[in-house]
């Protein structure tokens, strides 16, 4: 059974080859290679993990690979390889504002963990009787 982030990215992922967006196409299958890659329980059956310092290069050189592929089927070096640094580039920050900012860092797919304090089960301290007024208490 498919939760609904699978069949976003599915569905993301026919309409842009449909429209033949190559650019952001590369991001998403970079992006997806990426949180894939994860060391947590929702990818466990992955066989790569990456250290969280290597995935953003991780990220530029496949976008780097999209070009050069890009430019062996034909077009400009130039235009293949800048698309692909924009493809790896576009992974990053798609990372960072999806999952770090908008979801304050949990995952897609990620089941949602439980507040460590649920909302009232902090109570303040109630004041204290005493006051101390600094010099030494009586014996």
């Amino acid at each position: 059974m498919q939760d609904a982030s699978t069949t976003v990215v599915v569905d993301s992922a026919i309409s842009l080859v449909r429209s033949k967006a190559w650019i952001p196409l590369a991001s998403l299958l970079i992006g997806l290679f990426v949180r894939l890659s994860k060391t947590d329980a929702a990818v466990a059956w992955f066989p790569v993990n990456l250290r969280p310092k290597v995935r953003p290069y991780v990220a530029l050189a496949g976008g780097i690979l999209t070009g050069v592929a890009a430019g062996l089927v034909g077009g400009s070096w130039l235009s293949a390889l800048t698309g692909g640094v924009v493809a790896g580039m576009l992974a990053i920050t798609a990372h960072d504002v999806v999952v770090e900012s908008i979801r304050n860092g949990r995952e897609i797919g990620t089941p949602k963990t439980p507040a460590m304090f649920p909302p009232g089960s902090i109570v303040p301290p109630s004041p204290s009787p005493v006051i101390y007024s600094g010099e030494e208490p009586p014996e």
